[in-house]
C-alpha cells in the first residue's frame, strides 16, 4: 500500500487511535519535516513508531 493509500485508510478511521497515526504520518511529510525543529521531528517519529506498533498489534 502506498503512503498516500495508507493515509487515506487511516483517515477512514478518524476518531480512533488509527486516526492519530494518520495525523502524525501527515505531519512527518516532506513539508512538515522542513518546518519542524529537529527535536520536534524526532519526537513525532518516536510517537509515530509507538502508534505503529500498537496498530500492528491491533491487526
Amino acid at each position: 500500500m502506498s503512503r498516500l493509500g495508507e493515509q487515506e485508510y487511516f483517515e477512514l478511521k478518524k476518531g480512533s487511535r488509527l486516526g492519530e497515526i494518520a495525523s502524525i504520518w501527515a505531519r512527518l511529510g516532506e513539508n512538515g519535516s522542513k518546518k519542524a525543529s529537529p527535536l520536534r521531528e524526532l519526537s513525532l517519529k518516536r510517537e509515530f513508531a509507538s502508534l505503529k506498533r500498537e496498530w500492528r498489534q491491533w491487526l
